[in-house]
């Protein structure tokens, strides 16, 4: 639940092949091939494949014989056979498919989504988008961060669970939400999203928008923003992020002007979020400097 995929992988690896360990050495693999570790998983996947007609086993030995091996011909052999075993996976032939030959998978169903399938759009370079994301279990939310294609939402997703998770810090964060390729709408679009049904993506939106208004008008909307994420139990979170933002603007031309023109309470919010203590001496535009 801690999302800690790092830890848990280690312990996990410790665990016999037999059944009683056999789900969560299945949960090992899928980690391993997430982060790029395929040696280790493709000799997990092969030891098993020997041993078991368990469908997953053989699924991932198509995505090793594929990106381990790179026996593309292999590859589709064994998927062929699975096919002839009777595995009913339309979202799984459809991604071996792009995989193996570019062919487009279309559609897929969010509902049949699950952790292998994951890691099969990170082998086929197909975007992941956030009902994928939500197929993860939280065990791999730390996992998820490091994923290629993730789609610019699923990113700023997956950067605010790792953040509330403990597992980034605000600083990178940061960096994650600067990086992902979103259209980054006015403030007060964005404003009103999330304040009307907030979630970590309208959260990470909100952020985005101020962090590209580049004028004192940043400054109200953080305070405005972080109203929003102080009811939803997300500002001891958000502060840093937003402090950092205010900090910024306060050496903005007009800052100054903006704040001895405003009542109190847009300075004291200002004061409590950069520097906390009592904004009455503080000057405009240093809040609790």
């Amino acid at each position: 639940a801690a999302g800690r995929a790092g830890g848990r992988a280690v312990r996990v690896a410790q665990l016999p092949n037999g059944a009683p360990g056999l789900a969560w050495k299945q949960w090992l693999v899928e980690t391993q091939l997430m982060t790029r570790r395929d040696a280790d998983a493709c000799r997990n996947v092969m030891y098993q494949v020997g041993r078991t007609f368990e469908p997953f086993w053989h699924k991932a030995k198509v995505i090793c014989t594929a990106v381990h091996k790179g026996d593309i011909a292999g590859a589709q052999f064994a998927a062929d056979i699975l096919l002839a075993m009777g595995v009913d996976d339309p979202a799984f032939a459809g991604l071996v498919g792009k995989l193996l030959n570019g062919a487009d998978p279309g559609p897929i169903d969010p509902a049949l989504v699950d952790q292998l399938h994951i890691v099969l759009m990170e082998a086929a370079h197909h975007d992941i988008d956030i009902a994928g994301l939500d197929a993860l279990p939280e065990s791999s939310i730390q996992t998820a961060v490091g994923l290629r294609y993730l789609d610019p939402d699923a990113r700023l997703v997956a950067t605010w669970r790792a953040l509330s998770h403990g597992l980034i810090d605000h600083e990178r964060a940061a960096k994650l939400w600067r990086s992902a390729a979103v259209e980054t709408d006015p403030p007060m679009l964005a404003l009103a999203r999330h304040q009307s049904q907030p979630s970590a993506l309208t959260r990470a939106l909100v952020w985005r928008a101020l962090d590209a208004e580049k004028s004192v008008e940043r400054l109200p909307f953080i305070a405005a923003a972080m109203d929003v994420d102080i009811a939803n139990g997300a500002g001891r979170l958000m502060a840093p992020l937003y402090a950092d933002l205010g900090r910024e603007a306060l050496e903005f031309s007009d800052a100054e002007a903006l704040l001895a023109g405003n009542d109190d309470v847009l300075r004291t919010k200002l004061a409590m979020l950069i520097g906390g203590g009592d904004s009455a001496g503080t000057p405009a535009t240093r809040p609790g400097g």
